[in-house]
């Protein structure tokens, strides 16, 4: 059947051409304006019989490849009726999609249009179909391509795929234009190179050489990978035959696809040096291996380039090189609509690079938060990041227009975990501490896996070693020795596994989804800013030096002082302060069990957890949600505190913690329920979502021990311009084991509470 420029009546009706020159979506239009400019073409039905309409057949391709390859959808496609299901354009600034964000107005101006494909239910069908049809968000939408464009919109418009030939002119030239104009691209993230050796893959002879990482003239790239099953099997092999890299100059004969073909991109760079991990590093001396591993931010920082395979999920699966259509997922598609060249482009970095293998794992967060500039191959696009702008390859970027120079270009939405984007990476090159930046890098490192639990540290080594060098911060198993109280306050719903090297007082020793902290102290300048909108409580001035450490020089540090500005997770317009109540803590030492111990001297008191019958919900407020966790089982509805009962409890079972149902009783006897942790109420204590029966026995027949730590002030402001001040307590929870203590929780408890329990000074080693 011959294929022919015609547009079917409904398509001719909705003129998509001029959605490219008409009206578009802007930044912070509301719903209403949105759905205004949003055109209805037709059925899915009717597009999937309307293969003679070349824009029928880019549609009918965008749909499909996100029904087919877009992101996790709550239902599969079968559930889509085709009659009911309509396809609509949505017409939107080409940036809004992407994580461009250009400050210059006329630049703006400039942007393309882009057509979004979405799939909409009729207005007047079911709401709950039509809230299923709204979840299919768009991965692939439709450009013009640059020969075509709109004059007075060239920046942005679709690259016509035959112009990607498969060479490395354009990596080339995005380097060669970030060296040129970007003075803050070019200043290493660590001036300092440890006493280590380094080696470096010479990609002409297949040969390791070593490498002086002090010479400003040394040029090389490095590779980000994933690991997956097969990288250690060559690495005990490589091992195995020589004992370190000193001995040998050769490489496997068999080297694993990933970094053959990131060898290859080199050599078509014109870079003669590549360092991975898998043959630059000492894999049998564990001891050059762990003093190489914590130099990890001067490998990346110093390199001129990171290579970034993000879609293979191990070393052997390659990668996709220099965006050559025939090697992505889903190639562009393009056709030809009344004498104009239209385009499919590949989803977003937001939804392509986040979705990734990459960013799913701990170690490779690092390497892309340490890098000055990456080339990111993600199987469907060609991406450049560094830390004044980004480019992919399939966009259209006329000559005529100059973004590259700083201050044209800002790339704060979107991928978060690029340090080398300037708003996520303003820590790397920061000379003063900041607690909340640390907080921003746990909670995104904690929320990726990791095949070994010994690497727990191991992979975020890198950028911790750069804050305590330039900002003169030590770590503990993770924890920062400045600000050491509120970072022993981290807090987490998913952490009723233990994990084994390293003590239950660090996020470390717990397996965990993105652990985050409770409090927060805020800046200087931060506090300085919050100021102005509350004016000081009573007579007390906000201390800006509120920092508390813990140092090797001494034995124990008292912890008190004025009261400071905090900032918890949640959201609100309260103001919170904070000060330490009189406590020591000694400082970290190795135990006779192998593991660091931490000893805190405090006021402690003991609640008993009773469990009363009723349905396991979780409130948010005034709603109440069934609290069934994937993957755990709930306790019955009929079960209270009764020994009978807790007997009954599986204690390797994993259970969805019934919030709404556990009270604490105090030495009054009188009963306090528990929140949720997603609340921040006059009182919470943070257990996980998911416990395992053995701890949940435990709590009922032992109780919780608590430990104070820091001593809270709410202040809340009235209507008249009075302001309100409620007093807590935030304590650690903490259980009884053969030898030593051991973290399992956090409370946050009203302070006449507290007292009321008859609180009594403890001496207490944590393991």
């Amino acid at each position: 059947m011959e294929l022919i420029d015609q547009l079917c009546p409904q398509c001719e009706a909705a003129d998509p051409l001029s959605l490219f020159e008409g009206v578009r979506s802007e930044e912070g239009d509301d719903y209403q304006a949105v759905k205004a400019r949003t055109k209805t073409v037709k059925t899915l039905s009717e597009l999937r019989n309307s293969q003679q309409c070349p824009f029928c057949r880019l549609m009918l391709y965008a749909i499909n490849t996100t029904l087919e390859g877009g992101l996790i959808r709550p239902e599969p496609e079968t559930k889509l009726d085709p009659d009911r299901t309509f396809c609509v354009l949505r017409p939107c600034r080409a940036d809004l999609r992407d994580c461009y964000s250009f400050d210059d107005p006329e630049v703006r101006s400039a942007v393309a249009t882009v057509l979004e494909v979405r799939l909409e239910a009729a207005e007047d069908d079911d709401k709950d179909y039509a809230l299923e049809v709204s979840a299919w968000m768009p991965w692939t939408s439709i450009k013009l391509c640059g020969s075509s464009a709109v004059p007075s919109r060239p920046l942005l418009n679709a690259r016509d795929p035959e112009e990607l030939d498969g060479s490395a002119q354009d990596i080339t030239s995005w380097l060669e234009e970030c060296e040129t104009h970007h003075a803050v691209c070019s200043l290493f993230a660590s001036a300092h190179v440890p006493d280590v050796p380094f080696y470096l893959i010479d990609v002409k002879s297949s040969k390791l050489v070593q490498a002086n990482f002090e010479d400003p003239s040394l040029v090389f790239a490095a590779l980000s990978y994933v690991w997956g099953h097969s990288a250690q099997a060559h690495a005990d092999v490589y091992a195995a035959q020589f004992q370190s890299i000193a001995e040998t100059s050769m490489l496997p004969k068999e080297l694993p696809r990933t970094i053959q073909d990131a060898m290859q991109i080199c050599h078509g760079l014109g870079m003669q040096y590549l360092w991975v991990d898998l043959y630059c590093i000492e894999q049998a001396n564990f001891m050059i291996r762990a003093d190489q591993i914590q130099a990890m931010d001067v490998v990346y920082g110093r390199a001129r380039v990171v290579l970034i395979a993000a879609r293979g999920e191990h070393v052997d699966v390659g990668i996709s090189r220099y965006g050559t259509p025939s090697t992505f997922r889903y190639p562009p598609k393009t056709e030809v609509v009344l004498g104009r060249k239209l385009a499919t482009t590949p989803p977003s970095s937001t939804l392509t690079i986040d979705d990734s293998p990459w960013a799913m794992r701990a170690w490779t967060l690092q390497e892309g938060l340490l890098a000055r500039r990456c080339i990111i191959f993600d199987g469907r696009d060609t991406w450049f990041f560094c830390r004044s702008f980004q480019k992919r390859q399939t966009d259209h970027w006329p000559n005529d227009i100059s973004i590259s120079r700083p201050g044209h270009i800002r790339t704060s939405r979107s991928v978060p975990f690029m340090g080398c984007l300037p708003e996520a990476g303003k820590w790397l090159t920061a000379l003063k501490w900041s607690f909340i930046e640390y907080d921003k890098l746990l909670r995104t490192y904690s929320a990726r896996s990791m095949s070994r639990d010994s690497d727990t540290v191991n992979a975020v080594t890198g950028c911790l070693s750069l804050m305590a060098r330039s900002q003169s911060v030590p770590f503990q198993n993770g924890l920062p020795m400045r600000d050491f109280v509120f970072a022993l306050l981290w807090d987490r719903w998913w952490y009723d596994k233990r994990r084994t090297g390293f003590p239950s007082w660090s996020w470390a020793g717990w397996h965990a989804f993105q652990h985050g902290h409770i409090w927060r102290p805020i800046n200087d300048n931060e506090a300085t800013r919050m100021h102005d909108a509350w004016s000081s409580v009573g007579e007390r001035d906000l201390a800006s030096s509120h920092s508390a450490w813990v140092t090797a020089g001494s034995s124990e540090v008292k912890l008190h002082g004025d009261w400071f500005r905090v900032d918890d997770t949640e959201e609100g317009g309260e103001a919170w302060l904070a000060r330490w109540p009189l406590i020591e803590l000694e400082k970290v030492r190795r135990s006779s069990i192998g593991q660091s111990l931490l000893r805190i001297v405090s006021s402690m008191v003991r609640f008993k957890v009773v469990l009363r019958p009723g349905p396991n919900t979780i409130s948010f407020g005034y709603t109440a949600h069934t609290a069934t966790t994937r993957g755990t089982k709930p306790i019955p509805t009929d079960f209270g505190s009764e020994s009978s009962h807790v007997e009954e409890i599986q204690e390797n079972i994993m259970y969805s913690t019934p919030y709404d149902r556990i009270e604490l009783q105090g030495q009054d006897g009188h009963n306090l329920e528990l929140q949720h942790p997603g609340n921040v109420s006059s009182f919470k204590l943070n257990l996980p979502v998911k416990i395992f029966g053995s701890s949940l026995r435990r709590l009922l027949e032992e109780g919780v021990h608590l430990v104070r730590i820091l001593d809270l002030e709410k202040v809340i402001a009235e209507h008249d311009g009075s302001k309100r001040v409620r007093h807590y307590v935030s304590c650690l929870i903490i259980r009884k084991n053969e030898h030593y203590w051991e973290r399992f929780g956090s409370a946050l408890l009203p302070i006449d509470l507290w007292e009321a329990s008859e609180p009594q000074a403890y001496d207490v080693s944590i393991a």
